[in-house]
């Protein structure tokens, strides 16, 4: 940082010569022949030309001229990185470090992506792994090019912030089919460079991505996802969570085209009709390129799914969820939060191998719920906060009065025989006499939620320790508890 700043001190009076008596090397990366990740996430001070400066031998090895315009880059990194000419003469002598397959620029905002990205095919050849979140002009054509430098990237993480979401404020542009003007077969513009969109539809340039990351990319939109439908063939896991700009229809073509896919998470997006149909469609697979391959038959894409999340997607009824759920019995994870769930659903769903679900704040009763928990011993996370149909009243027979109510009794007692929960997000109806039935399963919990309708008082957290002997967390919403209580807690 110190050199850093003695750079920007410098006056810009046309001449480097004021950069002789500056040591560059403290701002070198470190890099060995033997390293296989780097990690420059939350660096913002890293620029093109500092990462470049990290990529050549030491200075006394270089040519006096080429280490002048190395210096001269430091100082006026934009100019340097828009000048490719200048760029492609400097990246000649680049070290190569052939171990790096994991590289995180994430929130490096300095970095220009363009010259970035000629470096790392120059210096990084068998990059596979890229995470650059919170890159705002990482779209999708910079992403195109990425492809074609560094052919065997399988892994891409283009996340950007999703926080300030609302999901039941969000707009959706089109839940309906439409018609999509065919991607072209020519080129498209990425910066300073024109790609030849042919070479990916003939399948010459096809990427090996398999895991694909925009969660939050409200800039994504119908006509990127045709790009990836030509591009990411061999996708297994795509991440569209906050896409909110992507339509059903757009959303169902680019499932449609990639027949490997076995993850899909696209929460608070327009996922629907369209999507289910294409994952519910009979589909036919070559393993070949070749048009003219022989083609087998799969079942359908559900058939294939260990992770779907559409938690938010309005746009899913209740006939197409449970045509959905009767297809997808290898699920793993599933998250149907805020969804037109009902029990009918989950009934249809005959799977065993669950390990994460969450039906939060839905209409779905604990008679359907206990059937799927009877059904997936292996269940580790478990979400039902806000789910009013779990409450149990107190029939008047009992002598109790009829307006008390309880969480639902089967399906403590199936929890409690049938899993070890690692976490759990609770509300109506639980309470201290919950705990009792649940102990079992919570052996090794690690993290409590309570919400509204859930009664946490200082005797159930008394119990906790002993209950739940690995507990973390603890987050508790809607709780009215005296501020003694807290007090005495910590």
């Amino acid at each position: 940082m110190e050199t850093i700043m003695k750079l920007i001190e410098i006056l810009p009076v046309g001449s480097i010569d004021d950069l002789g008596d500056v040591d560059l090397d403290p701002l070198r990366i470190r890099l060995t022949e033997y390293a296989k990740e780097v990690d420059l996430s939350g660096c913002p001070q890293i620029t093109s030309a500092i990462l470049l400066l990290s990529m050549f031998p030491p200075s006394h090895c270089m040519d006096l001229n080429l280490w002048k315009t190395i210096k001269l880059s430091l100082i006026n990194p934009e100019d340097f990185s828009r000048d490719h000419a200048r760029i492609s003469q400097i990246l000649q002598p680049t070290l190569s470090f052939e171990a790096v397959e994991r590289l995180d620029i994430s929130k490096c905002w300095m970095l220009h992506l363009d010259a970035a990205i000629e470096l790392f095919s120059k210096s990084f050849p068998s990059l596979r792994r890229l995470k650059a979140a919170y890159f705002l002009n990482f779209n999708i054509a910079t992403l195109c090019k990425l492809v074609q430098k560094c052919p065997l990237l399988s892994e891409v993480d283009m996340t950007v912030d999703i926080t300030p979401l609302i999901p039941s404020e969000v707009s959706v542009v089109s839940c309906s089919t439409a018609i999509m003007a065919p991607v072209s077969k020519k080129s498209f513009s990425v910066g300073n460079n024109s790609l030849d969109v042919t070479f990916y539809h003939s399948g010459a340039l096809l990427s090996n991505i398999t895991r694909l990351v925009l969660e939050g990319r409200s800039d994504i939109c119908d006509s990127d996802l045709q790009y990836l439908t030509a591009l990411c063939r061999s996708l297994e896991y795509l991440n569209l969570k906050g896409c909110i700009t992507i339509t059903d229809v757009g959303l169902s073509n680019l499932i449609s085209s990639c027949v490997k896919l076995h993850s899909i998470i696209a929460c608070d997006t327009s996922f629907g009709m369209n999507s289910i149909q294409a994952l519910c469609s009979s589909i036919t697979y070559s393993g070949s390129l070749d048009p003219h391959a022989e083609k087998r038959c799969l079942r359908t894409l559900a058939c294939n799914l260990q992770i779907l999340h559409v938690g938010g997607c309005k746009f899913a009824n209740e006939r197409f969820l449970m045509e959905l759920m009767s297809k997808a019995q290898t699920l793993k994870s599933l998250v149907l939060r805020d969804t037109y769930l009902i029990d009918d659903t989950l009934y249809s769903f005959s799977g065993i191998s669950l390990e994460m679900l969450d039906v939060s704040n839905t209409m779905i009763s604990g008679v359907a719920l206990a059937h799927i928990v009877h059904g997936n011993p292996a269940l580790k996370f478990l979400n039902v906060r806000g789910c009013k149909n779990l409450i149990q009243l107190e029939s008047k027979s009992n002598g109790a009065d009829p307006s008390s109510s309880y969480f639902h009794r089967d399906l403590c007692t199936l929890l409690g025989k049938k899993c070890k929960l690692e976490e759990i997000a609770l509300g109506w109806g639980f309470s201290q006499f919950s705990l009792e039935t649940l102990k079992p399963a919570f052996v090794s919990l690690r993290a409590i939620t309570i919400g509204l309708g859930g009664s946490f008082s200082e005797d159930l957290l008394g119990l906790l320790p002993q209950a739940c002997p690995l507990l973390e967390s603890i987050v508790l919403y809607f709780q009215v508890w005296p501020i003694k209580h807290y007090r005495k807690s910590v």
